[in-house]
């Protein structure tokens, strides 16, 4: 299906984001010296004092996240103490010990596996290492250490992260060969082989969650790599050469929302990093890519450099040649720094380099965000982004070439690449066009605001788009009501497809209002993000977010938060006001 903007030249999905009102018709591994994997990103917890001593004189400190005991010092004199420096004497202590404490360090001795690498027996001290595994499963990083001093157990560390959920939860694996496949799509011609699996660790609002992660060893010609992949999705999480000596991170400053904002660094996370050999410049070796959090790892033969802004979720094409992106190479402290920053000599409300980096750091950020509700395989593959077009108030997504494009400022009006809310909010239009669901316009314009309003949790859409004033576009906390506020004509999609952005906004205030914010976050998203599989207007959303909400497959005796939604769409006319809830 194709919409056409009344620009009648250009076809794309929905109407862009805005109405003009004008005449004119978006495993571990160590380095050599033995430090920590390089490049490898570390949960590392944050601790505060608790105000609580125990009687046996137990001080501990708690994790300013989760609230799980994470360091606990023992009074020396009701301290456990080893009957010889015998290895298994040390052992009954501690065995005995994790008995004793179960229910404080969440883990029982099953869980444990002793590290003979990171063991040390002196007549002065002893250092012990356990790992951690669950199900079987060793948690990468999870760690219980236990520290004597002249026989005497004095402190334990828990890093075994127990609070820890499955990030998962029943959600079907992949198989090794379903994986395979995917890094055959992404890279090309590869030869790989599974070579392990184990969970990984990643803070998640107030606590963590466990990720089960597969490893392959890759190899793309004469080079070797080391591959973590998703066991559950096929996302990439990292990719390693399996000899390297040096780290970095690829960073670029970036607007938190608009121009008008303070520019922060942030990491560009799945990006390709451009290499060039110390012995010969022409030997290119493109298959390094960043992480998460920016990180990436390179031989000592390497040069790593930023050319070009394209990643395994996100492709930047600037449509302006003499504006390329750039982050050359600053060696700090053995590490690699390349920061990509904008022009100084632009105004910037049309930085072109600025726009590159925007679009390309928020569409990484949202396709991650979405990724943990819906993973369809179009996903797997690169968005391509086209920026600094023609000079026009708008900014589109185009079903035919499956792109989302933005466009250079005038006089009148901002880039629109370095507006956050429009880039969230074009996306939301391919999502609409890739799954079929959304059929009228008025929908898939106040779908694209959702989407917006997920990411910045803002009822403000499209502040600073023009710049004549400070005004957004659009404003979803006005209620609109249906079918009072409803015109149902072309030029109005944009304020009809409030009603529904209007609906869910007051949905989401209602669950900050219940819940936590992350967890409002959550509902919503998982709402939004799947509902648009099943259902094609936006008078029909009530009741599939009702199937969404539904936790025991009867609708009958109500939904956890039915009461909730109910009220929120009978308010904007899109449901009845239900006697359950009087």
């Amino acid at each position: 299906m194709v919409r056409v903007l009344l620009f009648s030249f250009i076809i794309m999905h929905g109407a862009g984001l805005y109405a003009i009102t004008s005449n004119t018709h978006d495993h571990h591994h160590h380095g050599i010296e033995g430090g920590e994997q390089l490049g490898k990103h570390v949960v590392r917890p944050q601790t505060v004092e608790s105000n609580f001593k125990s009687s046996s004189h137990m001080q501990t400190r708690l994790d300013s996240l989760s609230g799980a005991v994470r360091f606990i010092s023992i009074a020396s004199t009701i301290s456990p103490t080893v009957r010889t420096h015998a290895l298994n004497s040390y052992q009954e202590v501690m065995h005995s010990f994790v008995r004793e404490h179960v229910v404080m360090l969440g883990v029982d001795v099953s869980d444990l596996r002793l590290n003979d690498t990171s063991t040390l027996i002196t007549d002065d001290v002893a250092f012990f290492k356990y790992d951690v595994y669950r199900d079987g499963i060793q948690i990468e990083d999870a760690s219980l250490l236990f520290r004597f001093k002249q026989g005497r157990l004095l402190q334990v560390v828990n890093y075994s992260f127990a609070e820890a959920s499955d990030g998962y939860g029943r959600q079907a694996l992949l198989s090794d060969r379903e994986l395979k496949h995917m890094l055959v799509g992404a890279f090309g011609e590869i030869e790989a082989s599974h070579s392990g699996k184990f969970y990984r660790i990643n803070g998640v609002g107030n606590g963590y969650e466990l990720q089960l992660v597969k490893q392959f060893n890759v190899k793309r010609g004469d080079a070797t790599y080391i591959v973590q992949v998703n066991a559950h999705t096929g996302e990439i999480y990292e990719v390693m050469p399996s000899k390297y000596h040096a780290r970095g991170v690829a960073r670029a400053e970036v607007y938190p929302r608009y121009y008008g904002d303070a520019p922060s660094i942030n990491p560009l996370s799945g990006l390709f990093i451009d290499t060039d050999t110390v012995e010969n410049r022409l030997d290119k070796e493109w298959f390094i890519i960043t992480n998460k959090q920016g990180e990436f790892n390179v031989s000592d033969s390497q040069l790593p450099s930023i050319k070009k802004l394209n990643g395994l979720k996100v492709r930047i094409n600037n449509r302006t040649g003499d504006n390329a992106v750039s982050g050359e190479s600053e060696l700090v402290n053995g590490a690699y720094q390349l920061v990509v920053k904008s022009s100084t000599d632009t105004l910037a409300s049309n930085n072109k380099i600025a726009a590159q980096t925007s679009v390309y750091y928020h569409l990484d950020k949202l396709i991650n965000v979405v990724s943990k509700y819906i993973n369809p395989f179009w996903m797997q593959l690169p968005m391509v982004a086209n920026t600094n077009l023609e000079q026009t108030c708008n900014a589109h997504y185009d079903t035919l070439m499956s792109t989302v494009n933005f466009y250079s400022g005038s006089e009148r009006c901002a880039n629109t690449g370095l507006i956050a809310d429009v880039i969230y909010h074009e996306w939301g239009h391919a999502l609409d066009a890739k799954t079929g669901g959304i059929t009228d316009g008025a929908f898939s314009e106040g779908f694209g605001d959702i989407v917006s309003m997920l990411m910045t949790g803002s009822n403000i859409i499209g502040k600073g788009f023009f710049l004549e004033n400070d005004e957004p576009i659009r404003d979803l906390a006005p209620d609109r009501v249906y079918p009072r506020d409803f015109a149902n004509e072309r030029r109005t999609i944009h304020t009809d497809g409030l009603i529904i952005g209007s609906t869910f906004w007051d949905l989401f205030e209602s669950f900050k209002g219940a819940y936590t914010e992350e967890k409002a976050f959550d509902l919503v998203r998982n709402y939004a993000f799947k509902m648009v599989y099943s259902v094609e207007r936006f008078t029909d959303v009530y009741d599939v977010l009702l199937i969404l909400d539904d936790d025991d497959v009867n609708l009958e005796n109500l939904t956890p938060n039915f009461c909730m939604i109910n009220k929120n769409f009978a308010d904007h006319g899109l449901a009845t006001h239900s006697s359950d809830c009087s």
